[in-house]
């Protein structure tokens, strides 16, 4: 099941294999870095997840508290910097490749910001 949110924008909603569209965080784009990404979030964020990627995203209950999804992501700065925001009421629960290169993108912000900037 696929839902079209633009022209340029569908959302993976079922965790099968087969290849379907993908959700695009504007700004970059590497195919090379398209993962199944599995998410663990708080209900307060639901809105938020239905706004990113639609009505139709299926929230599987995990407790009284949580919910996961699955998305097929293009990861790339702009994606991590959406899941920041979240702070740690969102968790990448999986693929591992993902989540490493989540923590090297927090790493990079904190020595931007202990240097004051790349050099």
């Amino acid at each position: 099941i696929c839902l079209v949110a633009s022209a340029q924008i569908c959302i993976r909603l079922c965790s099968c294999r087969a290849r379907l569209p993908t959700r695009v965080f504007e700004m970059y784009r590497n195919p090379k870095e398209e993962y199944n990404v599995s998410f663990i979030c708080h209900n307060t964020i639901a809105d938020a997840i239905v706004d990113t990627f639609g009505n139709d995203i299926m929230m599987i209950p995990t407790d009284d508290s949580h919910f996961k999804f699955l998305a097929n992501i293009e990861v790339s700065p702009p994606f991590f910097s959406w899941v920041s925001m979240f702070g740690r009421r969102i968790q990448i629960e999986s693929p591992k490749e993902v989540i490493e290169a989540y923590k090297t993108f927090l790493n990079k912000s904190l020595d931007m910001c202990r240097n004051k900037g790349e050099k």
